[in-house]
């Protein structure tokens, strides 16, 4: 499989007006809709909804399922010439490598920030494979700063999010609440090692 991203993203211009807003967003923040063309994120989703995903319950901090990344996806972050180059046009870094987990959250799931979850200032990349997410079940992912100010990530599929944290920025996944019914959230989230 040929995983190609959306022809728009791959267009200098582009990319240089991505790493201007990038920039100047607080924390630092990338959102790319439509990333994927329409096929290949059709297949890459199929791929990760037939996962086999493993609990992960802590009470007092997080319960999920987790899986690792599909090998095509994998391979697309280390390989893939056109995406490495947009990553490190927006980060104005040179990328050395992926290490990310696909995960998916359903009803009474959760992440919650602590001492053991905190993470050394990077950059984290989101990728969300869910269709007509309801905003009110919950399950977004959420960047805080310390101060009370938070950053909401949309839940859009399709979309790649970058995120700049500092050594004040954290992030967690809001409750997945009742209003998620059987709907389950897909979404590959990393760490992006400059």
């Amino acid at each position: 499989m040929d995983v190609k991203i959306n022809h728009e993203y791959l267009k200098l211009e582009n990319q240089t007006e991505i790493q201007k807003t990038f920039t100047k967003n607080t924390p630092p923040i990338a959102i790319l809709s439509n990333f994927f063309d329409k096929e290949t994120y059709t297949k890459l989703k199929t791929k990760i909804e037939r996962q086999r995903f493993e609990k992960v319950t802590d009470v007092l901090h997080r319960k999920y399922t987790r899986s690792n990344v599909p090998k095509i996806l994998n391979k697309f972050f280390e390989e893939n010439k056109e995406f490495r180059t947009l990553i490190n046009v927006i980060l104005k870094e040179r990328i050395k490598h992926i290490d990310a987990i696909t995960y998916k959250f359903t009803w009474k799931n959760y992440t919650i920030i602590n001492d053991d979850t905190i993470e050394e200032p990077g950059f984290d990349m989101c990728i969300n494979f869910t269709d007509n997410w309801d905003e009110e079940a919950g399950g977004s992912l959420v960047y805080v700063d310390g101060s009370g100010d938070f950053t909401k990530i949309p839940n859009k599929g399709n979309t790649l999010i970058i995120v700049k944290r500092d050594e004040n920025t954290h992030k967690f996944i809001k409750y997945v609440n009742h209003k998620a019914q059987e709907k389950d959230r897909f979404f590959v989230l990393g760490n992006i090692h400059v």
